[in-house]
């Protein structure tokens, strides 16, 4: 079981789960998917994360490796926890449906339906036990 707390930059999110993982042993605190994907993502942040989002990469690829980060980040919860997520599947689709709206000059909704469409081909999507 996951909790993901969404939203922008500096709204708090960290703060708030670290106060939840603070006060209740049975949660763990998971972060963000980036952060247990480290390499995968300095590669494409190492040169220019904005360019390679939304000028190089496709929106498969960037939803792809979103994907990658999340199975990693729920396969880091222990057995008997519940997992704290800055951000969690709800941002992943934001971002993956932006991207595409941007990309493709395209309404929000053929956005969210190309993310919807990336998301349920994905291999084992929902066997993942990615944090949904």
């Amino acid at each position: 079981m996951f909790l993901s707390l969404n939203g922008p930059d500096n709204a708090g999110k960290i703060t708030q789960l670290r106060l939840l993982g603070a006060r209740f042993p049975s949660v763990q605190l998971l972060g963000s998917a980036h952060e247990h994907d480290a390499a995968s993502w300095e590669r494409v942040v190492s040169e220019d994360y904005a360019a390679w989002s939304f000028e190089q990469s496709t929106t498969a690829e960037l939803t792809g490796l979103l994907l990658t980060s999340s199975k990693k980040q729920a396969a880091a919860l222990e057995a008997g926890r519940v997992g704290l997520l800055d951000r969690g599947m709800p941002m992943l689709i934001a971002v993956s449906a932006a991207t595409a709206s941007v990309k493709e000059d395209s309404s929000t909704a053929d956005g969210v339906g190309e993310a919807g469409t990336i998301l349920a081909t994905a291999d084992d999507r929902e066997s993942c036990g990615a944090p949904c």
